[in-house]
């Protein structure tokens, strides 16, 4: 097969992908750079845990990515491989995205809205990388600097403190960082939300089925009572304790007297990140009544 041939086979099965893609083409290979757009969730309601709907957005490119792999197999290819490489650096490379100060990349049309996923394939045409694009408006804004609650968006950007690199870990243990989670179970957003090229772009309503309270009865009973929500995690994240710890976290941010009853029920629970997560949650409400 020539690359010619390559290429317009890559175009024909990415022809009916719902988001956008690039082929950039290296010494011997080619990188297949796919970017799917979601809408981000409101965080404001109390109610409910904000669980960023980006873990969704990614479930769906995943299955793009596997189902791409397998057609491409299917018309001639070797079985395409993945790639653990930067993907906002790599794409703002080769002029598929702008790197932000936050870190993250930016899509005309998209903004920052958009889960990236790639693979290695044999050489194609495509674009060639070279200097990095940087986002214009960044050189003169300092929003996402200026309102992120863990303050790591700096000159030297600490990733560790990010409280969605917090969430990996279970419950955050420095105070300071648990302090800033507010009803977070997953994600963040808020240097997303503030960021000028995501002027426009609507927010969706969090459904009734992440209602803080829905959400810990869900992760108490294991996983199989979490499985209704594997559209949404993933068979990476479905992990009853871990979870169980950070909407513990998220419920001592919102109180509620019905919470306190259920956490009650986790009495002489053994689990680390569970126990820990309740006495923080004992902890600050304590606190918020002394």
């Amino acid at each position: 097969m020539t690359i010619q041939e390559r290429t317009e086979t890559v175009q024909r099965i990415l022809s009916v992908f719902p988001g956008k893609y690039t082929l950039i083409r290296r010494k011997d290979s080619s990188i297949l750079l796919l970017a799917l757009p979601y809408l981000p969730r409101k965080a404001e309601n109390p109610k409910t845990g904000f669980v960023d709907s980006y873990y969704e957005a990614y479930q769906q490119i995943f299955r793009w990515k596997n189902s791409i792999a397998d057609q491409l197999e299917q018309a001639g290819f070797p079985r395409s491989e993945n790639t653990n490489e930067n993907y906002p650096r790599m794409a703002a490379s080769c002029g598929f995205a702008e790197l932000l100060r936050s870190g993250l990349a930016m899509i005309p049309g998209y903004g920052t809205f958009f889960t990236m996923e790639a693979l290695k394939l044999p050489e194609t045409e495509g674009a060639t990388e070279g200097n990095i694009c940087y986002g214009k408006i960044c050189r003169g804004c300092r929003l996402c600097r200026e309102t992120c609650p863990a303050s790591c968006i700096t000159e030297s950007p600490d990733g560790s403190r990010c409280l969605r690199e917090q969430q990996k870990k279970g419950v955050a243990e420095n105070p300071e960082i648990f302090s800033k989670m507010g009803n977070r179970v997953l994600g963040c957003n808020t240097c997303q939300r503030c960021c000028p090229y995501n002027a426009g772009i609507p927010s969706l309503d969090a459904p009734e089925r992440f209602s803080l309270e829905s959400l810990f009865r869900a992760a108490a009973g294991g996983r199989k009572t979490l499985e209704p929500y594997i559209d949404v995690f993933g068979k990476n994240y479905l992990r009853p304790k871990w979870l169980l710890s950070l909407i513990i976290s998220a419920m001592a941010h919102m109180p509620c007297k019905t919470y306190d009853e259920l956490i009650d029920t986790l009495a002489g629970e053994t689990d680390q990140r569970v126990a820990s997560a309740v006495r923080k949650y004992h902890f600050l409400r304590t606190h918020e009544s002394s």
